[in-house]
């Protein structure tokens, strides 16, 4: 009996809240779910060792009257500290519908930095009022001193993030390096030499420039923010912790893949020895460095042999990985097509009769 009751309670609570005009709805303010504050950073590293970093932070929530977001510099830092600001919400509605969100761009901001605490102060917010909830994004950008330390293989470049006053669920971090610099990063394991080759071309045209630079690439660069030659992510940064990591860079390719040639060159030389052993077992008339020297002509006419191989498919082959198809059947299935109109000389493998049936088709039937 109880149970019955409390269904007919529960279920009239129902309906008069589906009964509720939409005025009432409005006025007590829609209500959006919040998400936790994430923040991405791209670092654009300049050839004298310095850089220019860009912070997006999404999903801060800031009241309708205005305040400040707060972080905790790096010690790197230095100049002049460039904040922006950007809505989220709508700015007005009109029987119930967005006039136009697209209004929202980004909006300069004054920023104070005390003993490397920056606080960036966010005016009274042009939103409607059941918006008040929905969070917005800001954007700060400043210099660093020199992020990279010389080594004998180049440069290794040092990244740390700043500190937030705030659970950060996710971050990510992005690093633009200058033109024909190489880059690898350990953690993410060797990248191959076709990557590292192509990573230095996403880089062209990013330059760290001065205060005026940053103030007018700042839209592009803060929606940007995230991205880079060289990209990490971190899940779940506390209050007061920053996230650091460290990665190669050299003009020469071949320096940041030194170790793993030099085991490759220790692997070749001990085949080289155990194969002469074998030889002198086998036939023991001559020296071990008259063996020696037999197996490096064989090796290097293997490597001559392989290399041409490579050359040609990398030349003439067709797909990822080299594919199947050499260049001229390539030609041959480009230039044709599903009626059977083919330059002479070059018909098709398959025609396109080939994939009908014609013993399971009955015309007129």
């Amino acid at each position: 009996m109880f149970g019955l009751l409390a269904g007919l309670l529960s279920v009239s609570r129902v309906v008069a809240q589906d009964a509720m005009p939409v005025e009432k709805l409005i006025e007590g303010g829609i209500r959006y779910p919040s998400s936790p504050e994430s923040q991405n950073y791209t670092y654009v590293v300049k050839e004298d060792g310095t850089a220019r970093v860009w912070l997006r932070a999404d999903s801060v929530v800031v009241p309708l009257s205005g305040g400040e977001y707060k972080l905790t510099l790096p010690d790197n830092f230095e100049g002049e500290v460039l904040g922006w600001y950007r809505e989220n919400g709508c700015p007005e509605y009109i029987n119930y519908i967005c006039t136009w969100r697209g209004g929202n761009s980004w909006k300069e901001a004054k920023t104070r930095v005390v003993n490397g605490e920056l606080s960036l102060v966010i005016p009274e917010r042009k939103i409607a009022k059941q918006d008040e909830t929905t969070p917005m994004t800001v954007g700060i950008s400043y210099a660093t001193e020199e992020v990279t330390t010389k080594k004998w293989w180049g440069r290794e470049v040092g990244v740390v993030t700043a500190k937030p006053k705030q659970f950060v669920a996710y971050l990510s971090v992005g690093v633009y390096m200058p033109e024909g610099v190489y880059v690898r990063d350990n953690q993410q394991g060797p990248a191959g030499w076709g990557q590292a080759m192509s990573e230095m071309m996403g880089a062209r045209g990013m330059v760290a420039d001065n205060i005026n630079f940053a103030k007018m690439a700042a839209p592009t660069m803060l929606d940007m923010a995230g991205g880079g030659v060289i990209n990490r992510s971190w899940n779940n940064l506390m209050p007061g912790e920053d996230y650091s990591f460290q990665f190669m860079s050299s003009t020469s390719t071949w320096k940041l893949y030194a170790k793993e040639l030099g085991w490759g060159a220790i692997w070749v030389a001990a085949i080289a020895v155990v194969i002469a052993l074998l030889l002198r077992m086998l036939v023991p008339k001559k020296s071990l460095g008259w063996y020696l020297r037999l197996v490096t002509l064989l090796i290097i006419l293997f490597v001559l042999i392989g290399g041409l191989w490579v050359g040609y498919r990398f030349v003439f082959s067709y797909g990822p990985g080299g594919g199947s198809y050499p260049m001229p059947l390539l030609r041959t299935m480009e230039k044709s097509d599903v009626g059977g109109v083919v330059e002479a000389g070059l018909a098709p493998e398959i025609s396109p009769e080939d994939f009908v049936n014609t013993d399971s088709v009955e015309v007129g039937q």
